[in-house]
């Protein structure tokens, strides 16, 4: 029997202390590395793991003028780590800083996480559309669920009516898994019944006992007689969980991250604002012991930090070739030369970043570095003719 030890996300927070602008963010980060972590000035490289999202061009800019490089590319769509590029990143400086970011929309007027108004095809699409889809038929199937669930109230006796679908998840739970099979919905039945015998059977599901927990968890004055009341959004995380899709069937990162927190995310009042904290949280995790055991990483100073980028959407008609983005720290990580390492919570990366002047005087100009280009200054090669 394998041992399963299940996992809680862990506490985030989003407040106007914890959101760092990126024209402060960039240049505290640099001299941080630089000046209070004595990383090698100009052998120090930057990379940035982001989504593949054309918005997260601005905070690529605001990295590349302040180390002075390109950052090299960790990213995939969605924000994973790509760490089988840990290798060729650290052939590319002696000292390394790794900033990872998954990503979310979000519309000011109408205070709205998730969605982004993309000026170049003239609509609000989902943002980040990686993990939007990927949460979209679980959060189908639960608004389902929460309505196909009635609290009913006959004289002192409390009574649950769960709808056919649902026991019919919990009875085939175990059945082998058929790829494309939409998400199951499964009920924690001791938590919200006293016993799985129905006291009576209906023709849109079964009628049970209500357990006394949650009773006492939603209050009487929820309870309603008739057909009863629908339970809505008091159907909270610890009442249900998903079917795990198996290993040897997940076709991307983003459905292993997000899959185990599947029922935190969908009842959460900002379902893609929290799978975007949870992707950063799993890539964080995953992205340390990688860090900690690659070889690559040995012998050389290195700092990660993972959190997430609020995208603020531009308003209808507005055209800005970069919106404003906000970074908002979960964790760092400092493993130094001689192999000691340091991590930082939340709350210590925002006094790290603080503590740092937002001035970089060792920042590039981004336009005298284009107009360093000059066109007349032509590589000389000879002409060349391969595979003649």
């Amino acid at each position: 029997m394998v041992l399963t030890i299940k996992k809680k996300p862990v506490k985030f927070s989003i407040t106007s202390d914890s959101r760092l602008e990126y024209p402060d963010f960039c240049p505290q980060l640099y001299n941080l590395v630089i000046n209070e972590f004595r990383f090698r000035k100009n052998e120090t490289i930057v990379s940035k793991a982001f989504c593949s999202d054309e918005n997260q061009g601005g905070s690529t800019l605001h990295l590349c003028k302040n180390f002075g490089v390109y950052p090299f590319n960790h990213g995939r769509v969605g924000a994973t780590v790509a760490l089988d590029r840990n290798g060729p990143f650290s052939h590319h400086g002696k000292d390394l800083v790794i900033v990872a970011a998954s990503h979310v929309g979000f519309d000011e007027e109408n205070h709205v996480f998730g969605t982004y108004r993309r000026p170049h095809c003239g609509q609000e699409t989902f943002d980040c559309g990686m993990l939007v889809g990927t949460i979209a038929d679980y959060l189908t199937e639960y608004e389902v669920a929460k309505k196909t669930i009635n609290l009913v109230k006959e004289g002192k006796k409390y009574f649950v009516i769960i709808k056919t679908q649902l026991i019919h998840n919990l009875n085939h739970k175990d059945d082998p898994y058929e790829n494309g099979e939409p998400p199951r919905l499964l009920l924690k039945m001791n938590r919200i019944v006293q016993s799985l015998e129905p006291v009576e059977g209906i023709i849109s599901g079964q009628k049970f006992l209500a357990a006394d927990s949650l009773v006492e968890k939603l209050g009487k004055r929820k309870w309603t007689t008739g057909k009863g009341n629908p339970i809505g959004d008091e159907l909270t995380a610890e009442l249900f969980t998903f079917r795990q899709i198996p290993e040897n069937h997940i076709t991307n990162a983003a459905v292993e991250n997000l899959q185990k927190f599947m029922n935190y995310i969908v009842s959460s009042k900002f379902p893609s604002l929290t799978a975007a904290v949870i992707q950063c949280q799993e890539e964080y995790g995953r992205t340390v012991r990688s860090i900690q055991v690659d070889p690559f990483f040995f012998n050389r100073d290195v700092f990660f930090v993972a959190g997430i980028h609020i995208d603020q959407s531009p308003k209808k008609g507005q055209i800005v070739p970069f919106p404003n983005i906000e970074f908002v720290p979960y964790a760092a990580l400092l493993k130094k030369r001689d192999g000691r390492t340091l991590m930082f919570d939340q709350q210590e990366v925002l006094d790290l970043m603080k503590s740092q002047s937002t001035i970089n005087e060792n920042a590039i100009s981004l336009n005298d570095a284009l107009k360093s280009i000059e066109k007349d200054d032509i590589l000389q090669i000879d002409d060349i003719e391969l595979f003649t």
